[in-house]
């Protein structure tokens, strides 16, 4: 983590941001040797990930106090958590809806429902997340009132993007109705399909 932190420096002067991957368990030793390296490195932005329906108030403050933004993505957000991470000293909230790969929310409410409603309960930025992949969709958020989005796996197929190229080729063709789509407790998945997502899902 370290290694590649530094090599973002010697790339650009340009501010640059850190998931921070939150099990909402307290202590948690991997939580606190990963704020130590962001601190070390004066990392500006931590990406705080969490997924379970605790608010990481005590990093989010722990984070504000060494000087760094905090955008705030709670998995499943709903307005309430979102104004607890606000009251908290959050930056930025994520507003991720059920459009978005890999790990889904545990609400069937899309991107472009659950924007507004973020939008709506907080007063600080929130960015869209889940299926924002071209300029109609960026305009669509930024019409829902979003300010920034949050983009993941629409980057998996890009040029610096070390995911295998035939991969890449099948995110670049695959467009939403290709998508499988299941369930492995507690969580959904959205997947390209693949053997192993064919039978996952057809075992549903």
């Amino acid at each position: 983590m370290r290694k590649e932190i530094q090599k973002v420096k010697e790339l650009t002067s340009k501010p640059f941001g850190i998931n921070i991957l939150h099990s909402g368990q307290n202590p948690d030793k991997q939580l606190e040797l990963m704020l130590k390296v962001v601190y070390e490195e004066k990392v500006p932005v931590a990406v705080v990930v969490i997924d379970s329906q605790e608010i990481a108030e005590d990093t989010i403050k722990d984070l504000k106090a060494h000087g760094v933004t905090v955008v705030y993505r709670q998995i499943t957000i709903t307005p309430e958590i979102a104004k607890k991470a606000e009251q908290a000293g959050a930056d930025i909230i994520v507003a991720t809806g059920m459009d978005e790969g890999g790990t889904l929310p545990n609400h069937n409410i899309g991107t472009f429902s659950i924007v507004p409603l973020i939008v709506d309960s907080v007063k600080i930025p929130v960015l869209a997340a889940g299926g924002i992949t071209d300029r109609r969709t960026f305009n669509a958020a930024f019409a829902l009132g979003a300010e920034g989005v949050f983009c993941g796996t629409l980057f998996l197929s890009s040029t610096e993007a070390r995911t295998a190229p035939k991969v890449k080729e099948m995110i670049v063709k695959a467009n939403a109705a290709d998508m499988d789509f299941f369930r492995t407790l507690p969580y959904y998945y959205r997947s390209i399909p693949t053997p192993l997502s064919q039978k996952t899902f057809s075992n549903g």
